[in-house]
């Protein structure tokens, strides 16, 4: 974890770097995913194609940015703590499918969850921070999403939960379970051994609340906390309001169930 630049970080993650908001505009319109994280640059396709004419590309030492974000990573290392909402989905019962299927059907099955649940949170403007395994942890920051980050974390938890996710090659649908909330987190860099720049990721309480509400779902469910839906605006629902006990949180917690 990485600190410094702390006004610069909360400018780009909580308001919105005009220069970045620009590109990022830009880029959505263009085809194909993957993405840069940052900018949102394609790397594939014909959008690709014209995004290399103009030098940028998949950066050499993390190809998950731009060589141009990269570096204004690189440059500016830190980070800073911004109110944003935060998803994390991951399979049920992950251990017993990978023992069920072969290693290249898991490998499959788990690969097109990603893509899948990456366009759908591409269309809720969402921030895709990492895979980790067979989860999938995004956020949804007020300066890329805009000021409706935590009614955007809904609509993804909802589209999400409407999609047809399977195990690769049968008709068994694949178990997912999903985490949303809204609170402060500290954004930053992150480094790896040797100190080199890995990636931006988000720390703090909030983070585990988030990460202890998405194990307590259950296949097919996602659980939202009442901070998103008051951040959204929005009433939560008495009839879909339960209390569940998160491993680590004293007492019990109030989340809304979507299914």
């Amino acid at each position: 974890m990485q600190t410094g630049h702390e006004e610069l970080w909360k400018q780009v993650f909580g308001e919105g770097h005009p220069v970045l908001v620009k590109k990022q505009r830009r880029f959505l319109k263009w085809p194909n995913d993957p993405r840069c994280k940052l900018c949102y640059a394609p790397f594939a396709g014909f959008g690709g194609f014209l995004v290399r004419l103009t030098g940028l590309m998949p950066s050499d030492r993390n190809p998950h940015y731009c060589n141009k974000c990269d570096g204004f990573l690189q440059a500016f290392p830190g980070g800073a703590e911004v109110e944003m909402t935060v998803l994390i989905l991951d399979i049920r019962g992950s251990v017993d499918l990978s023992g069920r299927i072969s290693p290249r059907q898991f490998a499959e099955t788990v690969n097109r969850m990603r893509e899948i649940t990456s366009a759908v949170l591409a269309e809720n403007r969402g921030f895709i921070l990492e895979f980790q395994g067979d989860s999938v942890v995004a956020v949804f920051p007020p300066g890329f999403t805009g000021e409706d980050h935590a009614e955007m974390g809904i609509s993804a938890a909802r589209s999400i939960l409407e999609q047809s996710l399977t195990v690769q090659g049968t008709d068994e649908p694949l178990s997912i379970g999903i985490g949303v909330h809204t609170g402060p987190v500290y954004i930053c860099t992150v480094t790896a051994a040797g100190g080199n720049m890995q990636g931006v990721s988000v720390f703090g309480q909030n983070v585990n609340f988030v990460a202890r509400l998405s194990a307590a779902a259950t296949a097919g469910q996602a659980l939202v906390s009442p901070e998103t839906f008051a951040a959204a605006g929005m009433e939560m629902p008495r009839q879909d309001t339960i209390e569940v006990d998160l491993k680590g949180i004293e007492g019990t917690s109030s989340a809304v169930l979507l299914s």
